[in-house]
């Protein structure tokens, strides 16, 4: 699904949200109470490429697996993707498999290198919850304490600045460690 002609550009997780309120609220009625997971396809420059439904479930979940996540973005050849779903209940808080879930992705995308920015899920409220840029103790149990690079802040206005500043944090170890090295 494309969303419009109109080029949309993804700054945060609010832009996320106010996106996908909208494509919920453009469901059918009987299929609303239902819980979605979609994925939004970001170019370098985070101007989303498509959003597609890869699941409808029931009310309480659906069925996801990287396969079916990453088969859109791979044939398209997108820089990266932002997972999201919705909770019928309006509870915003996700639950463990919520959470192993997203790490599962989140390492698959690693391996394919399409980087997984976000996953955001959406309820009744205005807000949605970011895993990216909400609790730590979110971010802690993604990481299964392994000190990986999870974000703090929303999306960089370019993936490839992050990318940069990676690839500069990565000489410079490498720097310090052939300094040492007799």
């Amino acid at each position: 699904m494309i969303i419009s002609e109109q080029e949309k550009q993804i700054f945060s997780s609010s832009n996320v949200t106010e996106i996908m309120k909208a494509v919920l609220a453009s469901e059918h009625e009987t299929d609303q109470g239902r819980e979605h997971f979609w994925t939004i396809g970001v170019n370098i420059k985070n101007i989303v490429q498509y959003i597609e439904l890869v699941s409808l479930g029931t009310l309480t979940g659906t069925l996801v697996s990287p396969r079916e996540v990453f088969r859109l973005a791979v044939m398209k050849g997108v820089a990266a993707i932002i997972l999201c779903h919705n909770h019928p209940s309006g509870d915003l808080k996700p639950s463990q498999l919520d959470i192993e879930l997203t790490w599962r992705l989140r390492n698959s995308g690693q391996i394919l290198g399409i980087e997984v920015l976000d996953h955001v899920i959406i309820g009744k409220a205005a807000d949605g919850f970011s895993f990216y840029g909400e609790v730590s103790q979110f971010r802690e149990a993604l990481h299964h304490g392994e000190g990986s690079q999870w974000h703090t802040e929303n999306y960089p206005v370019s993936l490839r600045k992050k990318r940069a500043a990676k690839k500069k944090t990565a000489d410079d170890e490498r720097a310090v460690v052939g300094a040492a090295q007799p």
